[in-house]
């Protein structure tokens, strides 16, 4: 990015970076996930429901929390990403499977129709499951996605060009990624 921040520190637009953010200022229950399309069906999946009357608080009071975080690339020109925080959906499945789980407490399985539920049941748990098990994945992604952003590779960088430099092998490298990139721009040129 060109230009000066000022006092501001500047960070990518993830948010897998704005939920460990979120995290580690204590907020828990939240994360922050990417808005894609102003459809109403996606701020129905975002809200980890396909129940219409279960909208999140931010849903409908967008003014407060739907986010454009701007980051300018070019002169003329500024890329966003529109995000939004949500309910934790781990949590949210979690408390799905909970509520079904005390479905099959409470409901007597005997007969054909209450096997059938139990069936239906059974499936919705296991799908729950799956989907906790893709956020938790998700989760892992984003801290070491965001462990990557944070390291120095610098000194590791500088280390590798003066071990390749005492051994011969920096030049020709460097020859051979210009032949490299001139036999590429040819190709495109065509």
């Amino acid at each position: 990015m060109t230009g000066n921040a000022g006092e501001w520190c500047l960070m990518e637009s993830d948010p897998g970076v704005f939920t460990e953010l979120i995290k580690g200022f204590g907020c828990r229950g939240a994360q922050v996930e990417e808005i894609w399309s102003l459809e109403p069906e996606n701020f129905e999946k975002l809200n980890g429901s396909q129940e219409k009357n279960q909208q999140a608080l931010w849903f409908r009071t967008p003014d407060l929390t739907r986010y454009f975080l701007l980051s300018r690339y070019s002169e003329g020109e500024i890329r966003f990403n529109l995000m939004a925080i949500v309910s934790d959906r781990k949590m949210i499945y979690e408390q799905k499977i909970a509520e079904l789980q005390r479905q099959l407490a409470e409901e007597p399985m005997d007969t054909d129709q209450g096997n059938s539920m139990l069936s239906a049941i059974q499936s919705e748990v296991a799908k729950n499951q799956m989907l906790i098990e893709e956020e938790v994945q998700k989760l892992k992604r984003y801290k070491i996605e965001n462990i990557r952003r944070k390291h120095n590779y610098l000194p590791f960088i500088m280390e590798l060009l003066k071990t390749l430099a005492e051994h011969q092998q920096l030049i020709p490298l460097v020859e051979k990624a210009k032949e490299k990139q001139n036999a590429k721009k040819a190709q495109e040129t065509k």
